[in-house]
């Protein structure tokens, strides 16, 4: 999920809040145990839109800069016959992602972009789901909605 702001015809802020991973589990046995994790990613970044000349046009291309925080939770609970238990992870990475994409207009109101970037993110101090370092090359496509009366 994201919102961005034109601050200027070349240049938008962007939020974004998407999730890198999740998983649930449960099992029954002699112990029914409850596992759930995820990793939520919390992104503000810019993007700087290409040359005067494509400004027009219904192809926009650009290159973005944003900063992100990685906020990773697990949490376990195990129940036998003599107890229960309950465990819990938290854990938070910082880090920048440097992209490029492009934005196709496809009408008043209707935006379609795709990008790909990477993430430089600083390691978990323990690891988490068997890894301390998420930083990766990022991809994904954008459906949007336009408001306002634009430029």
């Amino acid at each position: 999920f994201g919102y961005s702001r034109w601050l200027r015809e070349d240049l938008s802020l962007g939020l974004k809040v998407a999730v890198l991973e999740g998983d649930v589990s449960t099992s029954v046995g002699s112990t029914v145990a409850t596992n759930a994790q995820g990793i939520v990613a919390l992104r503000v970044g810019m993007k700087k839109y290409g040359p005067y000349s494509t400004l027009r046009t219904p192809t926009r291309p650009y290159v973005s800069l944003g900063a992100e925080a990685l906020v990773a939770s697990a949490d376990r609970t195990s129940a036998t016959v003599g107890g229960v238990s309950v465990d819990s992870q938290s854990l938070g990475a910082f880090g920048v992602v440097l992209g490029a994409g492009v934005d196709f207009l496809l009408g008043h109101r209707l935006m379609l972009g795709a990008d790909v970037g990477y993430g430089a993110v600083t390691d978990f101090d323990e690891p988490f789901a068997g890894r301390r370092n998420y930083s990766s090359v990022e991809s994904s496509v954008s459906f949007s909605w336009l408001f306002g009366k634009g430029f």
